[in-house]
């Protein structure tokens, strides 16, 4: 009886090793491709902030102006030299997707962001 349970025991532990190997690199193949996806769609829109021209954002002047209440409130707004840099300068610090959990960790930046205005002001009458 003890022979038969030794045979079941090592026939139980060699068939569990190949598919326990087989799930782990399954896993993390699937989790390499959500993780390269999510990867080039930020690679995509760094690159398509820039050819908005939205990095670097230059202005030399704007003036506009509303009425939020027409009766009442009048508001106007003028900016003078704005420079807006470094919004396509995205960093990914981490990104980790778990198939087990389904779910999706990352820690993302911007070291470079960047704003400088010469002159605003803002009138309401």
């Amino acid at each position: 009886m003890k022979v038969f349970f030794a045979i079941l025991l090592v026939g139980v532990c060699a068939n569990a090793l190949p598919q326990a190997l087989f799930e782990n690199e399954f896993s993390t193949r699937e989790e390499r491709i959500v993780t390269n996806q999510i990867k080039r769609a930020i690679e995509q829109l760094r690159r398509d902030i820039k050819a908005a021209g939205l990095d670097p954002l230059l202005i030399e002047k704007y003036e506009g102006s509303t009425s939020p209440v027409p009766i009442l409130v009048t508001i106007a707004g003028k900016i003078e030299n704005l420079e807006f840099t470094g919004l396509s300068n995205i960093a990914i610090n981490d990104l980790d997707y778990s198939t087990l959990r389904n779910r999706l960790r990352f820690d993302i930046s911007l070291p470079q962001l960047s704003l400088s205005i010469d002159y605003s002001a803002i009138l309401s009458a």
